[in-house]
Formats: structure tokens, C-alpha cells, sequence
């Protein structure tokens, strides 16, 4: 078959625009009117199997990936879409059931209550933390806060994205000429994910406000240095408030299919240098986990290389935040063997968990990601463990597990980022802890060595003089 010409390829781009644009006028978001979110629970490998089958069809999105037997499963799909999947569930005999019949609803109800403009309570009195912002209100808050505390920020252009939005890395830091240990976290990596920036934007104002007035909190700063990337994929996010609510990855046009605009995307954590193309991955430019050209080929995955890799020999923990699932995880995402640092891993996932149910009484899960989730290759955490060199690397899946999943209401926003909050800091003191103890105890060691060594030598010279 002959090859289009480059001119077929120019007008059928221009078709696709032209496409979108009538659809655009036609309505001002796009409407998931008689979507279903539905749930099972595969029993066998082979229900797993043939669901995992449905991976690359456009028309079926999973929540949750099918990966075990015996593990919950959710899945939306389109009216178009779900007479085949239903009939093949019902084929298997794998038992379903319909979380809702029409997330168009689901989605009204979140619009309304998070309409962007002053008018809406919360807003009123500067930026409010309950309720979740549009991209262009995160942006105005993170460079009010760097003019805000300019003693103690600094805000960090990493790159700009395929659309020219700029990936912003917010610097918390009382000094230290860059000598302190640091503390990375990140959010917003899949754009329909509104509850991670929400919580990071939160950890922000924390340590803001509460620096010099809360003396737990004054510590944190003045021992550690906090870098917090709060939306690591704005085109996406904004694509999300803009067009499709449940939009997961970039915007970026894949370079070997430059004329598919409706496919369009990469997924951006599946685009690290780590096992790239293995397990949870996809060569279909429009499958949701597509992985992208090649390693870092895009501008969010290179944003959190580049930044994480310029401080490496002091970066003591890195958190990537997601939803949901109610997850704390350790590498390795790609393998189901044991990291070497296995065991501590879980010492400190043990440590996050109790402070996390302690705050609100949520019960979270925690272990390796591909025991405790699903296979995942060319992530972010597993790349900053095996190949940045980061000791403490942790993935955590925030709330709901499956109710409301990707649209969580914002009455969920503040009992999840204190429960984050309480988990992330809670292992960054006991990593504090400890190191201060393993200080003392080289001091005290050094002491008794003196001290012997004193005494020995003036018990030499008694011996000598008498």
C-alpha cells in the first residue's frame, strides 16, 4: 500500500481540527451523559486475562487495572461501548455491577461546586484550600506565595509543555546554602488525578504559614529543604477543566502519528528510563497507558529527571502522589521481587500508615507497588530508586478506594491532605531520628575512645616515672 502523501496527511490534520472545532461549539464540555462506571471482582487468571483484553480499546477506561484474581475492578465505559464488554462479562459468568449509570451527573455536580470566580464560598478571602482550582489559579497562588515569602521561596521554571505551559517546582528553604537534606514531592503526573495537586497545594500553605509559628513545622524547614511540584502535567489538567473531565495523560502529539489528533497523549509515568515498554505500557498512541516515543520524550517526565537529578546526593525522600486506591507503596512497580532496601521500606511504610489512620481514621494499605497495585513499568518512583539513587522512594494512591474514585468530592480535599501530611512528615522525623541518634551514638563512640586512649596514656606515664 502506497504511503499518503504529505499532503493527504496535511488535510486530513486539517479535517480533524476542523472536527473539533464544530464539536467544540457544539457544547462547552464533553458530555459523558449515559457513561457507566462499573465494578467486578475477576475470580481466576483467565477473568483477569480476558479483561485485561479491553486494555488498548479507546472505548473502555479502567479505574482499576485488572491484575490479580480476586482484586476489585472498575471500569468506565461509553453507551457505544458497554453492550460488548457486558456481554462479555456475561459470557465469562464474572458477576458485575453498576456503580453508575451516568457520570455526566457525577461531573455536573463537581462543576458546580467548584466553579472557578471569587463568587463561590472559600474563594472570597484568597485561595481556599477546600475546593479545587483551574490551572490558572494554581499558577497566580504559586507566585503569590514566592512574593509572598521570598526569604524562604523560590519558584522554579523545570520546562514548558507541549501546549507552553510552564511545569513549576516550588522551593521551601530557611537557608543551608543547599547543604540540607531535601524533601521531594510531586502531584498531578495524570491529569484527572484533581485530589493530588489539591493535597499538595496544601502541604504548600502548611509550611508557609505555620513556619516561625508552629515549632514542628519551623524544624521541617530549618533541617530540610522541601521541593513540591504541585501540577507535574498542566496540559492535561487543563484539559481536564476545559473539554474531558477524565483525561489521564498529556496533550503531546506522538511523533509517528503526527495527523491523529482524536489519539492524542503520552503518559507521562510511564515514560521514564526504567524497564520503558514493560508490563501496564502501550505502543497505541491511544490507549491511556501509551508510553511514549522513547524515554523522557516528554516534558513532565524530564521535568521531575531534571530536577530530582540536580539533588540527588542530598534528595532523602521522594513522594509521588496519585489517586486512588488508598495506597502507599515502595518500589519496585516492574518486578515482584524484593527491593534491597526491602526491609526498612517497610519499617517506615509501617511508621506513615499509623500516623495516616491516626489523623482521620482512614485505613490505607501499604507494601511494594506491584503487589500491593498492579505491574507498572517506566514510572517515576521506580526510576528515582533504582536509577537517581533515592533510598526512600514512595508512590502513594490517595483517597477513595473505587465510591467516587476520580471524582472525589471537595469535602474529601482537607481530611486527605492532613492524613498525607501526617504520613509524609512522620517518616521524614523518624528518618530524622534515627540519623540523629546514629550521630550521638558515633559521638558518644568517639568520646569513650578518647577517653581510653586518655587514660591509657596516663596510665603509661605513671609507669614510666615511678
Amino acid at each position: 500500500m502506497p504511503k499518503p502523501s504529505p499532503m493527504m496527511k496535511s488535510s486530513f490534520t486539517q479535517f480533524c481540527v476542523l472536527l473539533l472545532l464544530i464539536i467544540s461549539k457544539t457544547s462547552a464540555f464533553q458530555n459523558f451523559t449515559g457513561h457507566k462506571l462499573i465494578g467486578m471482582v475477576p475470580r481466576s487468571p483467565d477473568e483477569v486475562m480476558a479483561l485485561r483484553n479491553f486494555m488498548d480499546d479507546p472505548e473502555v477506561d479502567f479505574w482499576l487495572e485488572p491484575t490479580h484474581e480476586l482484586q476489585n475492578v472498575t471500569v468506565h465505559v461509553n453507551p457505544e461501548a458497554v453492550q460488548k464488554l457486558e456481554g462479555t462479562l456475561r459470557d465469562m459468568g464474572l458477576q458485575y455491577y453498576t456503580i453508575t449509570d451516568d457520570l455526566e451527573k457525577w461531573i455536573e455536580r463537581e462543576r458546580e461546586e467548584n466553579y472557578p470566580g471569587s463568587h463561590l464560598q472559600g474563594r472570597t478571602t484568597g485561595f481556599a484550600f477546600d475546593v479545587y482550582h483551574p490551572l490558572d489559579e494554581i499558577v497566580a497562588y504559586l507566585d503569590d506565595v514566592s512574593r509572598k515569602y521570598p526569604n524562604i521561596t523560590k519558584l522554579l521554571n523545570m520546562g514548558d509543555t507541549y501546549e507552553g505551559n510552564i511545569i513549576y517546582l516550588l522551593k521551601i528553604s530557611s537557608g543551608g546554602n543547599d547543604t540540607r537534606p531535601a524533601v521531594w514531592i510531586d502531584a498531578g503526573i495524570h491529569s484527572r488525578e484533581w485530589i493530588a495537586p489539591a493535597t499538595a497545594l496544601y502541604m504548600i500553605n502548611h509550611l508557609l504559614v505555620n513556619y516561625g509559628n508552629d515549632k514542628y513545622v519551623t524544624n521541617l524547614i530549618d533541617t530540610h529543604d522541601w521541593y513540591i511540584m504541585p501540577l507535574v502535567n498542566p496540559d492535561g489538567y487543563l484539559h481536564t477543566w476545559n473539554w474531558n473531565r477524565l483525561w489521564r495523560k498529556n496533550r503531546a502529539l506522538a511523533p509517528g502519528f503526527p495527523g491523529v489528533l482524536i489519539c492524542r497523549g503520552t503518559d507521562p509515568n510511564r515514560n521514564f528510563d526504567i524497564f520503558f515498554g514493560g508490563p501496564s505500557t502501550s505502543s497505541t498512541p491511544c490507549s491511556s497507558i501509551y508510553k511514549g516515543d522513547h524515554p523522557f520524550s516528554e516534558a513532565e517526565s524530564s521535568a521531575i529527571r531534571d530536577g530530582v537529578m540536580a539533588i540527588r546526593d542530598r534528595l532523602l525522600t521522594y513522594f509521588s502522589l496519585h489517586s486512588f486506591s488508598q495506597l502507599w507503596m515502595t518500589p519496585h512497580g516492574y518486578t515482584t521481587l524484593k527491593a534491597p532496601d526491602f526491609k526498612e521500606h517497610m519499617e517506615l511504610l509501617t511508621v506513615a500508615i499509623t500516623a495516616v489512620e491516626a489523623a482521620n481514621g482512614m485505613h490505607y494499605k501499604y507494601g511494594p507497588s506491584a503487589q500491593t497495585l498492579y505491574a507498572t513499568s517506566g514510572s517515576a518512583s521506580d526510576w528515582v530508586y533504582d536509577v537517581a539513587g533515592v533510598r526512600y522512594s514512595f508512590s502513594v494512591e490517595l483517597r477513595d478506594r473505587g465510591v467516587f474514585g476520580f471524582l472525589l468530592p471537595r469535602t474529601e480535599i482537607i481530611p486527605t491532605s492532613e492524613e498525607t501530611w501526617a504520613g509524609i512528615t512522620a517518616i521524614v522525623s523518624h528518618l530524622q531520628a534515627k540519623e540523629k541518634a546514629k550521630s550521638t551514638s558515633t559521638t558518644n563512640s568517639s568520646t569513650a575512645t578518647t577517653v581510653a586512649t586518655t587514660t591509657n596514656t596516663e596510665s603509661l606515664n605513671t609507669t614510666v616515672t615511678s
